[in-house]
């Protein structure tokens, strides 16, 4: 019970990084210019990584 409340807990905490992550990555990395290319791709790849170290740490 108690792992499976762990699990739950790094699933929510992931979650939470990710969408922050997503956010952060794009404010940060916008291009004055309107070009959000760049920024959207490092936004998806923070995602994808994210949900890679949660899927290692609770499976």
């Amino acid at each position: 019970m108690a792992g499976a409340l762990l699990n739950m807990g790094y699933a929510w905490a992931a979650a939470i990084v990710a969408v922050l992550g997503v956010i952060t990555t794009m404010l940060v990395t916008d291009d004055p210019a309107g070009n959000s290319t760049a920024s959207n791709v490092t936004a998806i790849a923070v995602t994808v990584f994210t949900v890679a170290v949660v899927a290692s740490v609770a499976l």
